[in-house]
């Protein structure tokens, strides 16, 4: 893709070089640059990309994007206020925005996220639905596994994982948001359709310096739905935060939980060592419902769940 094409919806300033010449690829990794790859400067917390510049070069590197002053290089340098948020639109651009083309699922809180990310899955799945995951460890769909190192890929992974999934004609993906991937804009360009809120407890305080900077990020998951395309959040109305994810949705909001205003609500359950018992109720129709997970969090993560599938048309039966 042409650097001015890829660079479209950023702002940018030209210190060296052109932008018409052809990008091959994108990396954050010096190591991870072959010849032809924009090579983005990311100030990490242990390292910073700007010292890998030259590292960067010998691989082949055509263009560099920087955010601090550099000396002169023989190669086109664009500088940007913020490559982290620029990256992000970068590699949504390159891989043609692929997360528009199907429908996404962002489940973000403390506990819960993995669980329910599956479950979701496993609904959609039995219902015919092809599905593609983004975890904290892995990407899956298909027959195709991608390993991560660390809580949520980095941009680039996540629009090339997406494109994999568009290619491989999933229509649902479902995703583990976490604290770190929104504050750090891992999925800033995600077109997410639907977010679900599971539980906030205190976590994470060695990134976040507080339980409200831990809370902010978290919203932001909330705040990125934005009305149309039948978008809408669900939220665990039996949670302290519950009120401020509800406040923050710009889209219909679909609550679950145990207590009477619930719109999904779990009645008399019983949890043992074989499984839970809880009697489903929702707009005036009571299901039983028996699963082999056990603990009261199961139960939660199992409301999450079905409140996702009855608002996509799936049947409770």
């Amino acid at each position: 893709m042409r650097l001015d094409k890829l660079l479209a919806g950023i702002e940018y300033t030209i210190i060296s070089g052109n932008l018409d010449i052809d990008i091959k690829g994108i990396a954050y990794d010096s190591r991870q640059v072959k010849p032809g790859y924009l090579f983005v400067c990311i100030s990490g917390f242990k390292t910073d990309g700007h010292l890998f510049i030259e590292q960067a070069l010998k691989n082949g590197a055509k263009a560099i994007l920087i955010e601090k002053t550099i000396d002169i290089i023989d190669a086109t340098v664009i500088r940007s206020s913020n490559n982290r948020k620029a990256m992000a639109l970068l590699a949504s651009n390159f891989y043609g925005q692929p997360s528009h083309k199907m429908r996404i699922i962002g489940i973000t809180g403390t506990n819960g996220k993995t669980t329910t990310t599956h479950l979701i899955k496993a609904i959609l799945e039995e219902a015919g639905m092809k599905t593609g995951l983004i975890g904290t460890l892995y990407a899956r769909v298909a027959d195709k596994t991608m390993d991560f190192g660390h809580t949520t890929p980095e941009a680039p992974e996540v629009e090339s994982f997406m494109e994999i999934c568009r290619k491989n004609n999933a229509q649902y993906v479902l995703m583990e948001v976490s604290s770190h991937a929104l504050d750090l804009y891992r999925v800033s360009c995600i077109d997410f359709n639907i977010a679900v809120f599971t539980n906030l407890t205190q976590d994470h305080l060695d990134y976040h310096s507080n339980m409200q900077e831990y809370q902010v990020a978290k919203l932001k998951l909330f705040e990125m739905i934005s009305p149309g395309k039948n978008n809408y959040t669900v939220v665990n109305t039996d949670d302290t935060y519950a009120g401020n994810f509800i406040q923050a949705s710009k889209v219909p909001v679909i609550t679950y939980g145990l207590n009477d205003n619930s719109d999904i609500k779990a009645e008399n359950v019983q949890i043992d060592l074989k499984g839970s018992k809880f009697k489903l109720c929702f707009h005036g129709v009571n299901f039983n419902i028996n699963m082999k997970l056990i603990g009261m969090f199961s139960v939660y993560n199992a409301l999450a769940a079905i409140a996702i599938a009855l608002k996509e048309g799936i049947s409770p039966e």
